[in-house]
């Protein structure tokens, strides 16, 4: 069963156009042009944002520069995503961001995913497509210092230091 949300027909608004708040718009604003990026340099974290995405294939490519980050590692990766200025996607989307998190499930030692309060629909769809996923080792979270808690323990102290710059409000760290 797939996840409810936009037919794969409709076209979703960037997050600049949904008004998603002053901070994210900014965090927004000063990112490059990728729908998302993956990155690591910090330990075993391995970082993910994504500000849009538009179809199955930015999933596709999401997926291959999570599988490129994982073998770069060499280790379980503990894997920080923040999803905070994404807007809804499509059920297609839905579908194949699911199925690609279930290949992800045995590859991770923990992946915790940041969202604002303020974008509920997507939200929605994101809890949907994690429980679909099916791993204990993969959470939401709207409050920054409950993800810090939860990774907390599994953190070298550089690896905590990043993750600390990257729940700052105003940070956009690229």
């Amino acid at each position: 069963m797939g996840v409810a949300g936009l037919s794969a027909l409709q076209s979703v608004a960037t997050p600049r156009e949904r008004g998603i708040g002053r901070i994210a718009a900014e965090r927004v604003a000063g990112a490059c042009d990728k729908p998302f990026t993956v990155r690591s340099g910090f330990g075993r974290l391995l970082e993910v944002r994504v500000v849009e995405v538009f179809g199955v294939e930015d999933i596709a490519s999401l997926s291959a520069g999570l599988a490129e980050g994982v073998l770069a590692l060499a280790v379980p990766p503990i894997v920080f995503c923040d999803y905070r200025a994404a807007p809804p996607f499509s059920q297609a989307v839905a579908d194949e961001w699911s199925r690609d998190m279930r290949g992800f499930n045995d590859k991770v030692v923990r992946s915790a995913i940041l969202l604002s309060p303020e974008n509920e629909t997507f939200n929605l769809q994101l809890a949907r497509v994690v429980r679909c996923a099916g791993s204990t080792s993969r959470r939401l979270f709207s409050e920054a210092d409950e993800l810090r808690a939860w990774l907390c323990d599994l953190l070298t102290d550089v690896e905590l230091a990043r993750v600390d710059q990257l729940l700052r409000p105003t940070a956009f760290v690229r």
